[in-house]
C-alpha cells in the first residue's frame, strides 16, 4: 500500500491548529509529517509534534548550511521524544551532512531529494529517494531508473522511492493517483498539507456517492 507523507510549512499561524491537524492526519492514516524550512524552527515544531503523535514519522530538512555537531543534541532529543520516528530529508549536495548528523541514530531514516543519477553516489547511505513528480506514466521509468542507480552500493533494506506530487482536486482523482503511482513502483507520495487531505485519506477506499445522478436521471 502506498505510503503518504505530508509536507507541512514551518510558517504556521495557530500552533494549536497545527497540533490538531497532526493528530487528525495520523488518525487518518498518514505515514509521515515533514517539516519544511521557514520562519519557525522546524526542529522545535517536530519535537512538539512528537508529543502529540505516536505512529507517524517526523521529518526535518537538512542542508549543507547547518552544523551537524551543533544539531546533534537536537536530533538525540527528537529521537527520544518520538521514540525513534525521526527522518531526515536532504538535497543531494547535503546528503553527506545529513548522514554525518544521523549516523549515530540507528532508527533515523535518511531521504535524498533527487533524481536517480544525482543520488547514485549515495545509494549506500540512503533509506529512500524523493523524486519531483510529473505524471505517473512518465514517472514509472524515472522510479525504476532511480532505484537501479542507487541500488548497487546498498547492503541494507531496498531503497524506498517516493514522489513529490500535487494534491488532486477530487476523491476520484486522488484514488486514481494512488493507484497509478503504486502501479508505477513508488513506495510513497509526498503531498503538501491541505485541509482536504484528512478527508481524502479517510475515504481513500470509498467510491464517490453518485446517488444524486441516479435520482436526477431516474
Amino acid at each position: 500500500m502506498l505510503k503518504i507523507g505530508v509536507l507541512i510549512p514551518a510558517e504556521v499561524g495557530q500552533h494549536g491548529e497545527l497540533l490538531a491537524d497532526a493528530r487528525a492526519l495520523e488518525a487518518a492514516g498518514a505515514h509521515a509529517l515533514w517539516l519544511d524550512e521557514g520562519t519557525h524552527d522546524p526542529w522545535m515544531l517536530a519535537a512538539t509534534l512528537a508529543t502529540v503523535t505516536s505512529r507517524v514519522r517526523l521529518g526535518v530538512i537538512v542542508t549543507h548550511r547547518i552544523d551537524p555537531v551543533g544539531l546533534g543534541s537536537r536530533l538525540r532529543t527528537l529521537d527520544a521524544l518520538s521514540r525513534g520516528r525521526v527522518a531526515l530529508r536532504a538535497p543531494v549536495l547535503s546528503v553527506g551532512t545529513a548522514h554525518a548528523l544521523g549516523r549515530s541514530m540507528e532508527r533515523c531514516q535518511l531521504f535524498a531529494e533527487a533524481d536517480g543519477d544525482g543520488a547514485a553516489a549515495f545509494g549506500g547511505l540512503l533509506d529512500g529517494l524523493i523524486l519531483p513528480g510529473r505524471e505517473p506514466a512518465e514517472d514509472r521509468g524515472r522510479i525504476q531508473q532511480a532505484i537501479s542507480a542507487a541500488g548497487p552500493g546498498r547492503t541494507s533494506a531496498p531503497l524506498e522511492c517516493w514522489v513529490r506530487a500535487k494534491l488532486p482536486e477530487s476523491q476520484a482523482s486522488w484514488r486514481r493517483t494512488l493507484a497509478d503511482y503504486e502501479a508505477a513502483g513508488a513506495q510513497g507520495l509526498l503531498v503538501p498539507f491541505d485541509p482536504r487531505l484528512v478527508d481524502l485519506l479517510r475515504r481513500a477506499d470509498e467510491e464517490d456517492d453518485r446517488s444524486d445522478l441516479t435520482l436526477t436521471q431516474g
